[in-house]
């Protein structure tokens, strides 16, 4: 089976090297920025349970050409939806790409996939099925491309980067977890494992709590409800079987220390129950503390920066980069960082980054950045 995966928007090639090394079968980037892979149900579920990057893991239903209107209401309607959908279940439908030469707008092209879809439903069943935006049951996939059409399901569930800590927990975290554990693969803490990790600037405790994870192979997720996808045959138990292997590897504790603080008294108690919740509480030193008084022992350093929301101008972000980055050539042991920066202020620390990642964050430009050092040498 061919199935589409999604992730962040820069993440790509780092999504696809993971999905790699869970199932040992190389994804094709497409040019589109989605992530193909061809495996079988075991497989999709070692990266639906395992994957760190991924966002979302689509099924396609139905590929097909289609120039007008009439012929993409006709293709639809051939897909047998009262097997996908069951009687009381919701959908919304996501559109994506272009439909340059064809008869219909892509907004027309998703009425038209939808009328199709609840006709099929009525004629079998004698009702039609509900549209539900905020919680729905299943999210049908529409991607239009030069008079080609794919039709995919979403079978995730809850998205993948949520992992589950945040649930119940109030207050925001601007960091996502599958970005937070982008900036953790970077810095290669899953095959070079370190003896401390720090994050100076740890706010909710993102970082530390997915190095946590990654370090003691808790499966992402862990805390993720199993997603209902009866329309797939032996899915449930399957799911459920791979996610009890991953289980049975976690490590009882970190192999290296984790070190997260923060000059913001107000925020660390937050962070506390992100960690709690996560099962990791135990594994991370939360500490109130200026980045100025850390001592930096041997590892390697991981951290979002404050800039936009939380430090207010250009010069004093560069400010605080440049600090950072004589402290850790000149006054620690640390061997790699890893920092998110804008993009503009990537060589502020006065070291060159050796391997980039490149992002938006909304209007913003931003470059996760890797440096390597040596103790009393420059990068």
């Amino acid at each position: 089976m061919n199935y589409t995966i999604t992730t962040s928007p820069g993440l790509e090639e780092a999504t696809a090297e993971e999905i790699k090394k869970i199932i040992g079968v190389q994804p094709v980037v497409t040019p589109g920025g989605g992530i193909t892979v061809s495996c079988d149900l075991k497989q999709i579920t070692q990266v639906l349970c395992g994957s760190y990057l991924a966002s979302r893991v689509l099924q396609p239903l139905a590929e097909f050409h289609s120039w007008e209107r009439e012929v993409l209401y006709t293709e639809t309607k051939a897909i047998a939806w009262e097997k996908i959908i069951e009687e009381g279940e919701t959908f919304v439908m996501d559109v994506h790409g272009r439909s340059d030469e064809c008869d219909y707008s892509t907004a027309q092209g998703m009425l038209k996939i939808k009328d199709a879809l609840v006709d099929r439903i009525r004629d079998k069943r004698g009702n039609r099925p509900d549209v539900n935006k905020e919680d729905p049951t299943h999210r049908i996939e529409v991607y239009f491309w030069k008079g080609k059409v794919q039709i995919s399901i979403d079978i995730t569930g809850e998205p993948m980067h949520r992992r589950g800590y945040r649930v119940g927990v109030p207050g925001p975290a601007p960091l996502r977890e599958s970005r937070a554990a982008a900036l953790l693969m970077l810095a290669e803490i899953d095959s070079k494992v370190p003896q401390h990790l720090y994050d100076p600037f740890c706010g909710t405790g993102t970082i530390a709590i997915e190095a946590a994870m990654i370090l003691r192979k808790i499966p992402p997720a862990n805390l993720r409800y199993i997603p209902k996808k009866g329309f797939i045959p032996k899915f449930h138990e399957t799911y459920l079987a791979t996610l009890n292997e991953m289980r049975a590897v976690i490590l009882p504790k970190c192999p290296t220390q984790i070190i997260a603080s923060d000059a913001d008294p107000e925020i660390i108690p937050r962070a506390k129950r992100f960690a709690a919740k996560a099962r990791v509480e135990e594994d991370i030193i939360f500490e109130v503390l200026d980045y100025g008084d850390q001592v930096f022992n041997e590892g390697v350093l991981v951290s979002n920066p404050p800039y936009g929301e939380r430090i207010q101008t250009h010069d004093q972000a560069k400010e605080l980069l440049g600090d950072l980055g004589r402290k850790v050539k000149f006054d620690s042991s640390i061997e790699r960082m890893v920092l998110l920066v804008p993009a503009k202020l990537e060589t502020a620390t006065g070291l060159k980054p050796e391997k980039k990642i490149k992002w938006k964050a909304g209007p913003l430009d931003i470059t996760a950045a890797r440096y390597s050092l040596w103790r009393g040498e420059k990068a």
